[in-house]
């Protein structure tokens, strides 16, 4: 039986939902739709509270600064869910807490030039 009150357990499985969606197996850069699809699902039907998924996506990318494929998978990843996990997600993503690091992040010098130009866009895009 579901209980009104299960996001407690849907957020705890969200980091590892997010660390198979953006794997390092994937090539590319590119990201498993059909695990994306589950966690826009999550965020959407409230079973993740947006805040929690936010901080999750922001804790992939900003963690995996060695790897740009898995950067530009994360980035992907935000990116869908922004266009599918609904608006209060999108008021989450507009935060201060998630795009300062990304301003600071565009100003390091040893940022890979591609993830650089995929920010950019992204974030002209939103």
């Amino acid at each position: 039986m579901s209980s009104w009150f299960s996001s407690s357990a849907a957020s705890v499985n969200i980091d590892e939902k997010i660390a198979q969606a953006t794997s390092e197996s994937i090539p590319l850069g590119d990201i498993d739709f059909a695990v994306a699809l589950e966690i826009a699902d999550l965020i959407r039907s409230k079973q993740v509270l947006p805040k929690d998924a936010m901080r999750s996506l922001k804790k992939r990318f900003m963690n995996k600064k060695e790897n740009p494929n898995t950067q530009k998978s994360s980035l992907k990843l935000i990116d869908f869910c922004i266009k599918n996990g609904g608006e209060h997600f999108v008021i989450e993503i507009s935060s201060k807490e998630f795009l300062d690091p990304f301003v600071v992040l565009l100003h390091e010098t040893n940022l890979n030039e591609t993830v650089k130009v995929y920010i950019l866009e992204l974030i002209q895009s939103w």
